[in-house]
């Protein structure tokens, strides 16, 4: 016999879902959100039922949250490709950084690449990340003695 608790699954989806891993989630996405909706309206108080003023709020919310997100997702591309402007600019520049073990390093910059999103220099054989830059100038040319 298959029942339903209190939140929307019947007993079957229960057995189902106990002999799947469970995996934790550190945020709720749209389709988490919409669920939570979904249940809230499935399980509501026929007699005191979700007003539209509320219901209407909670789409807004959704709407808020689909445009964060896609916001977000916009400025770090925005951020990356002017990341990655800045230290292609600077190839075949002299540039001084400050390591993080405390060294400083300085060299022409050979390359830029960009490395689970952060803008990188190759400097000789050294990688460095374009925030330790601390100076710029004009690469030596050699002399024609």
């Amino acid at each position: 016999m298959t029942t339903v608790n209190a939140i929307g699954t019947t007993s079957s989806d229960a057995a189902a879902a106990a002999s799947t891993p469970a995996t934790h989630k550190t945020t709720l996405d749209t389709n988490d959100f919409m669920q939570m909706l979904l249940s809230e309206l499935e399980n509501q108080d026929p007699l005191d039922p979700i007003s539209n003023q509320e219901y209407m709020g909670e789409m807004a919310q959704v709407n808020s949250l689909q445009q964060l997100q896609t916001m977000n997702t916009t400025m770090s591309t925005l951020t990356q490709a002017s990341q990655m402007s800045e230290a292609a600019g600077l190839i075949g520049r002299k540039v001084e950084a400050s390591l993080p073990d405390g060294s400083t390093a300085s060299g022409t910059v050979a390359s830029a690449m960009l490395q689970n999103g952060v803008a990188m220099l190759q400097v000789g054989d050294k990688q460095m990340p374009l925030s330790s830059v601390t100076s710029v100038s004009a690469a030596q040319e050699a002399s024609n003695g």
